[in-house]
Order: structure tokens, then C-alpha cells, then sequence
């Protein structure tokens, strides 16, 4: 979480967001112990005092106070009406395409539908899934594409993948995997070569 902090600010507020959530849900089902539950919060909330100490000791802008800033700039109820179109460019144009990628998506939803949420690391997984939601609705292009980059849809692809592989037979699940690879190699295309200078 440290390390996250001094390296890549947007993906560390996601996994702290991600990381407080369950957190609270296990103290909460009582999944583990209390003690340990609260020593991982305590990690938690430590990296949260390095980034708000790393703020006022430099005059820089932090983490939090980064993702504030754009937050209020780039999210809110007008968004909510360009939703539609500002999903269609964050799907097709940003990042080469990668998250259009239709067969991820439709992979990710048959493990959600196929998955016991009652257990923790399922659990994890949807409160992944689930923290792009608010993004969808009213955050811009920018936004979205930096939330959705963290969110792991290949895990519950690749789980949805094995419970197919396990209920149909394997040929079946090769012209899956073929697609996957073509879709992959179409958007690795997409990318095009931004000149440092």
C-alpha cells in the first residue's frame, strides 16, 4: 500500500477504496477475526496518513487531494446526461479499446450470475466489479478509464472460463479462447506510439 502511494496514486485509491470496503463487510459477516480485521485497516489507514503527511510536508498535491480535484472537475449530474457517449468513447477510444472488449465483459457477468458472493475472494472480486458503477453514471472519460483500468475483469473471466470449461465440453471453450486472442491482438494494434518529446 506504501509503495502504492510513492508510485501510482490513482491505482492506490482504488485498492484502499476496494480494501476499506471489504474490510468493513468481514467485520461485519464476521468472516475472521476482529483483531485481524482491524490490524489490516490500521495498514489502511497508515498509508492514508503517509499520502495526507506527504501533502502538507511538501505543498504538493497528494493522492486524495489529486483525485478530489479531478473528481470535482470531471464528475457530477451533467455528466449523467452525456453518460451514453461518454461510455462509448471510454469503451472504444481510450486505452486502445480495451475495455470494448465485449467478451470479457459477457464472461465477467456469467461469473457473477455463477458465483457464491457468500464467500470472501468472490466477494472481493464484486466489490471490484461493483466500484465502477458510480463512474459509469457520472464521471467523465477520464475518470472512467483510470477506474475500470484497476478493475481486474480478466480474474472473473478466467474463473468464468474454468466453470465452462467444467459444465460443457473443452472444444467448446477453444472458440472462446480464439476470440480472446484475436479481440487481444486487434487491440494491442490500436495502440500508437506518443513521442516523449
Amino acid at each position: 500500500m506504501v509503495s502504492l502511494v510513492f508510485s501510482h496514486v490513482y491505482t492506490w485509491t482504488i485498492l484502499a477504496v476496494v480494501t476499506s470496503v471489504f474490510l468493513i463487510l468481514m467485520y461485519k459477516l464476521h468472516h475472521y477475526d476482529k483483531k485481524r480485521i482491524a490490524f489490516l485497516f490500521l495498514v489502511v489507514l497508515l498509508s492514508i496518513v503517509i499520502d495526507v503527511s506527504r501533502t502538507v510536508i511538501t505543498s504538493a498535491q497528494g493522492g486524495i487531494s489529486h483525485d478530489v480535484t479531478i473528481a470535482s472537475h470531471g464528475a457530477g449530474l451533467p455528466q449523467l446526461i452525456l453518460s451514453w457517449s461518454t461510455l462509448t468513447d471510454t469503451m472504444q477510444n481510450f486505452a486502445g479499446g480495451q475495455f470494448g472488449n465485449f467478451m470479457i465483459l459477457i464472461l465477467g457477468l456469467y461469473w457473477l450470475v455463477r458465483s457464491n458472493l457468500r464467500e470472501p475472494p468472490n466477494m472481493l472480486l464484486a466489490i471490484f466489479l461493483a466500484i465502477g458503477i458510480l463512474p459509469l453514471l457520472v464521471g467523465n472519460e477520464l475518470i472512467q478509464s483510470r477506474v475500470f483500468y484497476d478493475i481486474p475483469f480478466q480474474i472473473p473471466a478466467g474463473m468464468a472460463l474454468f466453470y465452462l470449461s467444467r459444465r460443457i465440453n473443452l472444444l467448446m471453450v477453444l472458440p472462446i479462447c480464439i476470440w480472446l486472442v484475436a479481440i487481444s491482438l486487434r487491440m494491442v494494434i490500436n495502440f500508437y506510439f506518443v513521442s516523449p518529446s
